[in-house]
């Protein structure tokens, strides 16, 4: 076996080739980063850069063409009516004043389920 002595690198390294590469590989790299940057200069030769903008505020339709109105009154008018959901199944709409009625007249027992285990209604 061979001695290689203090020094880390083999003996047949030449430090003069890797040192050379280096310097190419350094060389590639600055020349890519100028070539790339006048790729840049040629494709925006006068890039302005937009200074940033807050959006505008939300605002509220200040046209009154009555579709609000419409529809409000649309709205209105099925909380206070009385409707079939589905027939076969029993499921009736009831005004809103008197559902919240049904459910304070159950006290304590208004959050519990209304449905049996089959999901029919109870009476």
């Amino acid at each position: 076996m061979t001695e290689i002595g203090p020094t880390r690198e083999p003996a047949g390294v030449r430090v003069g080739v890797v040192a050379a590469g280096m310097a190419g590989t350094l060389a590639i790299v600055i020349a890519t980063v100028f070539g790339l940057y006048g790729f840049y200069r040629a494709g925006a030769p006068s890039a302005s850069f937009v200074p940033p903008r807050n959006f505008p505020a939300p605002q509220l339709q200040t046209q009154n063409d009555g579709v609000r109105e419409t529809t409000i009154a649309q709205q209105q008018a099925r909380l206070k009516t009385y409707a079939w959901i589905d027939r076969d199944r029993g499921v009736v709409q009831i005004p809103i004043d008197r559902a919240m009625a049904l459910i304070v007249a159950r006290g304590d027992k208004a959050y519990d389920p209304i449905g049996g285990p089959s999901g029919a209604a109870q009476p």
